[in-house]
């Protein structure tokens, strides 16, 4: 695919989708890691609602720390 996200995550192939967001899997510039890229559909993403529910659960999503839980590294908030 070869997008990349805030200079650092280009994206590989998208993973799964639903409703209101797809799921990506992604290389990290900065790591030699795997990550997984969560980014609202446009339709949600136009829908201010959507965005502030999805910004406010990846954020309280970093502060989880549990071995079964993936961790949350950045959120990017794109312009509406």
């Amino acid at each position: 695919m070869g997008l990349k996200l805030g200079g650092r995550y280009e994206i590989v192939g998208l993973l799964d989708c639903g409703g209101t967001s797809e799921v990506y899997l992604a290389k990290d510039a900065l790591a030699p890691l795997p990550v997984i890229v969560k980014m609202l559909t446009e339709e949600a993403a136009r829908d201010m609602q959507h965005r502030e529910r999805f910004i406010l659960g990846a954020r309280s999503s970093m502060t989880l720390d549990h071995p079964a839980i993936g961790r949350v590294y950045s959120v990017e908030i794109p312009p509406n």
